[in-house]
């Protein structure tokens, strides 16, 4: 018998959020409501970038708990820009392929999410964040061999990356592209339901001030929902 989801919670190191499913719902309804898989010959382009577009938000969201989730290892940050005028997402993905090459052979593997977007010149640029010690900012210059890299971290990285998922990377160029990418080997958020979930939200209420952001929205298969989030070292 299919279980019902009335209450769940993602938990992304120490950021915890709670969802309240009014309705419920059948577990792996959500998967199924898509209807079956149509070969990709017969999707067209137009409808791969709506599917692409619509598709933006959630992808925002599971960036940020994977960083939330890394925060404790993935603390380094770089950025990697070109002097060249390159704008083909292929030829920087290889050139992107070659650098990390090159830093595995000089220092080790390593654990990474990266993403890319344009710069206001057109050009497109990286942003790394990585499990690796500090590296001095010459010897990364050399390494990557196409131009600038800065090792400046903004504030509220998980933000900042995000940011970089938007409506610029809806273009037929970047398809067969993920909308950004990570290594293997990285921990992934953990997900409770129902009494599990009701059990850290009971703990969250008794040992902390509340959530730090709470809302209520309408999704169109799932109905109502309550939405509240918790920073589980807040309070």
């Amino acid at each position: 018998m299919a279980e019902k989801i009335t209450e769940k919670i993602i938990q992304s190191g120490d950021v915890i959020e709670f969802y309240d499913y009014k309705e419920g719902y059948l577990k792996g309804y959500q998967d199924s409501v898509r209807g079956p898989r149509r070969d990709r010959e017969e999707i067209t382009i137009k409808e791969q970038l709506e599917n692409r577009k619509s598709k933006l938000n959630s992808k925002k969201k599971r960036l940020k708990r994977l960083i939330h989730a890394n925060k404790d290892n993935l603390k380094r940050f770089v950025t990697l820009t070109f002097e060249e005028d390159v704008t083909d997402m292929n030829v920087a993905k290889k050139r992107l392929d070659r650098f990390k090459d090159k830093i595995r052979y000089n220092y080790r593997s390593f654990k990474y999410i990266i993403v890319f977007n344009y710069q206001e010149n057109g050009r497109l640029h990286f942003h790394i964040l990585w499990d690796l010690p500090y590296i001095e900012q010459d010897e990364l210059v050399e390494l990557w061999g196409n131009g600038t890299v800065y090792v400046d971290k903004p504030e509220n990285i998980a933000n900042y990356m995000a940011n970089h998922i938007n409506e610029e990377l809806v273009r037929p160029e970047f398809i067969d592209n993920k909308t950004y990418f990570s290594s293997k080997g990285l921990k992934k958020p953990q997900e409770y339901t129902n009494e599990d979930a009701l059990d850290i939200l009971w703990d969250l209420k008794m040992s902390r001030n509340g959530p730090v952001f709470t809302t209520q929205f309408e999704n169109d298969y799932l109905g109502e929902i309550n939405y509240e989030k918790y920073w589980e070292d807040s309070g």
